[in-house]
């Protein structure tokens, strides 16, 4: 990767040794994606994680929903039609410097959400199987590194289960959830 964007400037990879930053560069490169353009898509095998430079992404998921209609044409034909609507819905919206795809580093390192450009992006590529050999051989920096994953997943399910409280709610007309 080039020199020019030092892993240092994001609050991520800060406490980490120059020589481990340095390491990880060697293996970590920049990549240049159009407005429109998806990063990954949910499901796909995850082999990077990635910080955002410059540019804006959102990750999202996917609904679908079947709706099947039946038409009677004659006494004796019924004619059954399956419609199938897909609505992405904006789980989280990454920022410069936000570190994302950290379904790389956990099992069963399958992305869980489709990354895609809302704007002209630059992105550093970090391959997890470099990273992860790192953590074996530096314990301390995968624990570092480990415990701020953990913060970015905890802070993707909690924007998740807003977000699913709130369609709920709408769903079903109600102003709260209670439990049972």
């Amino acid at each position: 990767m080039g020199e020019d964007i030092a892993l240092s400037q994001f609050s991520f990879f800060s406490d980490i040794s120059r020589d481990r930053l340095s390491e990880i560069q060697t293996f970590s490169r920049m990549k240049t994606y159009e407005q429109g353009a998806v990063v990954f898509e949910n499901n796909e095998p995850a082999k990077n994680i990635y910080v955002l430079v410059s540019g804006d992404i959102n990750l999202a998921i996917l609904f679908k929903e079947e709706i099947i209609t039946k038409e009677i044409k004659h006494e004796e034909y019924i004619s059954t039609n399956v419609q199938v609507f897909e609505k992405p819905i904006i789980i989280e919206k990454v920022k410069t410097g936000d570190v994302f795809g950290w379904s790389a580093l956990v099992e069963p390192e399958k992305m869980t959400a489709t990354a895609k450009c809302t704007a002209d992006c630059e992105i550093i590529l970090i391959p997890a199987d470099r990273l992860k050999q790192m953590f074996i051989n530096d314990p301390n920096l995968g624990y570092l590194l480990s415990s701020r994953i953990s913060s970015l997943i905890a802070k993707r399910l909690n924007s998740r289960t807003e977000k699913l409280v709130t369609a709920w709610c709408s769903l079903f007309e109600t102003e709260k959830i209670s439990a049972v």
